[in-house]
């Protein structure tokens, strides 16, 4: 039983996909807009749980939630998308609901030190000044935001 437990932790903490029927309803709502503007653009929308990868982002075990709309239709990503990369929504347990929005290329959970941090990895603008033009950057949630971990 300890070995299943250990097992189920890691995945809460470095991130999983979900089944939709499992997401809380502050979650599922802003996913059911995102299939809504598919089907209003007639566009084949995927499933809502292809939107969603679970993690935790606040550190109290319970799953969080990154709503990541590159995995949407193509009306998605044309209203949400650009050089910078696709907009992710972040979704935090502890204060049942969103907490922050950044434009990414892509994102993994972690954990620096002893926090559960999310490094996102962004282009175009943000990272001008950067080579190549992609930067990373590690948030943490400090309760009230998402910041740049120190």
């Amino acid at each position: 039983m300890r070995c299943l437990t250990t097992a189920a932790i890691a995945v809460i903490t470095f991130g999983s996909t979900v089944n939709a029927a499992d997401l809380p309803q502050w979650v599922k709502g802003p996913v059911s807009g995102l299939v809504f503007g598919c089907q209003e653009a007639k566009q084949k929308a995927p499933k809502p749980e292809a939107y969603v990868t679970q993690g935790d982002l606040d550190g109290d075990g319970q799953p969080d939630y990154v709503v990541e709309i590159a995995k949407g239709c193509q009306a998605n990503r044309d209203l949400y998308c650009n050089d910078e990369g696709c907009l992710i929504d972040l979704y935090v347990s502890s204060q049942y609901g969103q907490m922050g929005s950044f434009k990414v290329k892509s994102f993994k959970f972690a954990r620096h030190g002893g926090k559960p941090v999310l490094i996102i990895t962004k282009g175009g603008a943000a990272c001008a000044s950067q080579p190549g033009g992609v930067c990373t950057e590690t948030l943490v949630y400090t309760g009230e935001k998402f910041t740049k971990a120190p």
